[in-house]
């Protein structure tokens, strides 16, 4: 996958197809929820880098 727009060596831009990525996206300006709504179990945090989530999880 690809994102972004890649330069060739002549400084043109080549062209690149860009693929669907699914975003979402939250205001910053959020109500925060009802105390009841949270979660309390602990979870680990994906990071999607691999030595990462094998030598040093995170919790979230």
């Amino acid at each position: 996958m690809v994102i972004g727009v890649s330069i060739d060596r002549e400084a043109r831009k080549a062209t690149v197809e860009y693929a669907d990525v699914a975003t979402r996206s939250f205001s910053a300006k959020n109500k925060a929820p009802d105390f009841v709504e949270l979660s309390l179990e602990q979870e680990i945090l994906e990071t999607g880098i691999k030595v990462v989530d094998l030598l040093a999880p995170y919790s979230r």
